[in-house]
């Protein structure tokens, strides 16, 4: 007979494509994937999975005073120009997605960028392809993602001026080791198996570095990639193991491929602090490390050197994104290395050093100097048996349900500033800075973090944005973010419901953050209109074109934690065998307990 289920339910991922999950997970909800259209400049930088069945934020948030500033509506597949009838057929169709949670306990998450097969020690959820934006239209940065092999045909092939999402291409200049020029990069997202000894401890990236510190196992160690300088479309570096990569076809774009996004080698491009002097303008190596199984999350904490009680220090160094367009902050080495190649970044795409705006200057960061610091990090994994850390946007404390690690101020670029960081950071009130790096002249190809004020036409208008790194209890360790919902799915434990607050679409491209109804302001807070980093309401685009979704309607969010299961996971053999076939009416899934075949639309002769 088969093995027993397990008692509890594991962490959960997005298949981008699909709206059903694979046999080996069950399905949270099935959305469309949504950000700011294409011919807005600012917006939201990531797409999210928004759920079939909204549930808006209550009463009168005063975050539109003239119009929607940040409006999100669905995706749409730019697909004609790849091989395959299926990818043609996709062409302008919405983009699909399904929240997915493994019947597996414990397994931690790894998407693995340039190949197919996970490496030793993981499973695989899917396997698909690298997408990002398109090249040719207003809208920039968008954090790229694994697009499943075989997505979903949804709706009707309507332009209606939603994000077009295409394949990310190797570039033919300063490509990526070993990888061939002008392929469609792959992907594949995995889940620790429980075969090596710290399948359930948490997977972080060591940027800069080769290898892992301390007691951190090498899941594998690469190259950093990112998008390309003249492209200015992925947002997010990603750290892509050696050639050569597992791809679908080569050259297989048809006769015109310059609406395809690049991804290509990055350098450094710092040469203060003075360690990173000696590797600059080389390509940066990284590792993806796994540190044992009874610590389960890894939090990168900007502006210490050292970890909080009850943390364990994985490595430290300093806070950098890509030098060209705006990009995720992450947490260098202070150790830096060059990577093992003889190939050059050729200049496409470099990292550089972050800086806190001088704090008598407006918008600065108070307590962080009066001069120019460049920031410092840590990256720290929870103590055996604790729980994961999130942040409390906008309030000082925490729920009851976590303890408090620190509190501070949201940060961010210059609401105008076109390049360098698309990040949000809590800022510690009590910083740990690096001496030597504190009080320096501004370098303009460094970028710079200001305070972050409420746009709203409430009482905080113009406030500084506080928040707070909390930390789940004991065994709380797998996390969901679910947007335009204020309540957790089945077998979630909120933690705190809140708002949808990102940058304007007038401006540029940031993160997009869960916010709480509170809207606290930071310990040292100015009510003047200072113009630094800016948080304005997501809402529901007026042609969102989506049942469900209303126009111009604030979205809600909810953090949710993992809490007791609700759903065992069926035998093997009762989820492959075949009963009886039905048709389910008025959705496009099967519910847990059947496999879906197929889904379409619903046919009739003319009225």
């Amino acid at each position: 007979p088969p093995p027993p289920p397990p008692p509890s339910l594991g962490g959960t991922y997005t298949r981008w494509g699909r709206v059903v999950c694979p046999s080996t997970a069950t399905l949270v909800y099935e959305g469309y994937a949504a950000t700011t259209r294409q011919d807005y400049r600012g917006g939201t930088v990531e797409l999210q999975c928004l759920p079939l069945d909204p549930e808006y934020a209550s009463g009168t948030l005063g975050f539109r005073p003239e119009a929607s500033p940040a409006v999100v509506s669905p995706t749409e597949f730019y697909t004609s120009l790849l091989a395959g009838e299926h990818w043609k057929e996709l062409h302008e169709l919405e983009v699909r997605c399904a929240v997915c949670r493994r019947y597996a306990a414990g397994g931690q998450s790894l998407m693995l960028p340039g190949k197919r097969t996970c490496p030793a020690g993981f499973t695989a959820d899917y396997a698909g392809l690298l997408f990002t934006s398109r090249l040719g239209v207003t809208a920039r940065e968008l954090t790229s993602v694994c697009m499943d092999d075989t997505p979903d045909k949804s709706g009707s092939r309507k332009h209606q001026g939603g994000r077009s999402l295409a394949p990310v291409r190797v570039g033919a200049a300063g490509g990526v080791t070993n990888y061939t020029a002008e392929a469609q990069v792959a992907c594949v997202s995995c889940v620790s198996d429980g075969t090596a000894a710290a399948s359930a401890g948490a997977v972080y990236t060591r940027w800069g570095r080769s290898t892992c510190g301390g007691d951190a196992q090498l899941v594998y160690a690469g190259e950093v990639a990112g998008g390309d300088r003249d492209d200015l479309r992925m947002d997010n570096l990603l750290c892509l193991p050696p050639g050569p990569g597992e791809n679908i076809a080569a050259n297989s774009f048809g006769e015109s491929d310059n609406a395809l996004p690049r991804l290509v080698a990055v350098g450094y491009h710092s040469s203060s602090p003075a360690t990173y002097e000696g590797v600059r303008n080389a390509v940066a190596p990284c590792a993806v490390c796994q540190v044992p199984a009874a610590r389960t999350s890894v939090t990168t904490m900007p502006a210490l050197q050292t970890c909080p009680a009850g943390f364990t220090k994985e490595y430290s160094g300093f806070l950098f994104a890509q030098r060209h367009g705006r990009g995720r902050l992450v947490c260098v080495d202070d150790a830096p290395q060059a990577a093992a190649t003889a190939q050059s970044p050729a200049t496409r795409q470099f990292l550089t050093i972050t800086e806190a705006e001088p704090e008598q200057h407006a918008a600065g960061l108070p307590g962080y100097g009066t001069g120019y610091t460049h920031l410092n990090c840590v990256v720290c994994s929870s103590s055996p048996g604790m729980g994961s850390t999130y942040v409390h946007w906008g309030s000082l404390q925490c729920p009851a349900s976590a303890t408090l690690v620190y509190n501070g101020q949201a940060a961010g670029s210059h609401f105008s500033y076109d390049h360098h960081v698309s990040s949000r950071a809590c800022m510690p009130t009590t910083p740990e800075l690096v001496a030597s790096s504190m009080n320096l002249g501004h370098n303009v190809e460094h970028g710079l973090l200001y305070q972050t004020e409420y746009e709203t036409s409430l009482d905080k208008h113009n406030d500084d944005v506080g928040c707070a790194v909390c930390q789940r209890p004991a065994n709380a360790s797998l996390e969901l973010l679910v947007p335009a919902r204020t309540s957790c799915p089945a077998g979630f434990q909120l933690d705190f419901a809140g708002v949808l607050l990102s940058e304007h679409f007038g401006y540029l491209r940031t993160e997009t953050i869960c916010v709480s109804p509170e809207f606290g302001s930071a310990v040292s807070t100015s009510p003047g209109n200072e113009d630094g980093a800016a948080l304005y309401g997501v809402s529901s685009d007026a042609s969102f074109m989506v049942p469900g979704y209303g126009s111009n309607q604030d979205l809600g969010c909810a953090m949710c934690h993992s809490g007791p299961a609700v759903a065992e996971a069926p035998a093997a053999d009762e989820r492959t065998a075949e009963g009886e076939v039905y048709v389910r009416w008025g959705r496009t899934v099967c519910p847990d307990s059947a496999k879906l075949l197929y889904h379409g639309l619903v046919m009739g002769p003319h009225y």
